[in-house]
């Protein structure tokens, strides 16, 4: 159930690490939207009574890599410096470069991951899991 998900590490402006994963049905292309809920309340105009507030969208992330409680989120990629490459009077492709979207963060919470650290020799007892659980039978 995706309820209850929030950021639990800032890698950079345009990467996340959100608190579900496999055991929470989060997919490899889900996207989210990162919301501040402290926006407009809205009031029914007849009763006065409040009808909630308005989200805030702080952004929108696509998750890239899932794990078992969390999973690796980064902002979509826009264009920079793209150009139209046309033949024939037909627009056929864009030319630039693709880079993350950056995100309003707040710098000093970021922690970048240790990409310096190698994973150990493969050894007797390591656990293994399919890659296709399609075709996976834990029988």
């Amino acid at each position: 159930m995706k309820n209850n998900i929030k950021i639990v590490k800032i890698i950079s402006d345009h990467e996340f690490i959100i608190s579900a994963g496999q055991k929470q049905d989060v997919s490899k292309g889900d996207k989210f939207i990162i919301f501040d809920r402290h926006g407009e309340e809205i009031l029914d105009p007849d009763s006065g009574e409040s009808l909630g507030y308005l989200d805030v969208n702080k952004g929108t992330i696509i998750v890239r890599n899932v794990f078992e409680n969390m999973s690796i989120a980064s902002t979509e990629p826009h264009l920079v410096g793209g150009i139209a490459n046309q033949f024939s009077g037909v627009n056929t492709a864009l030319i630039g470069i693709q880079q993350p979207t950056p995100l309003n963060v707040d710098y000093s919470q970021i922690t970048p991951l240790d990409e310096t650290l190698e994973p150990s020799p493969i050894k007797l007892g390591d656990p293994v899991k399919p890659l296709n659980s399609g075709n996976y039978s834990n029988s």
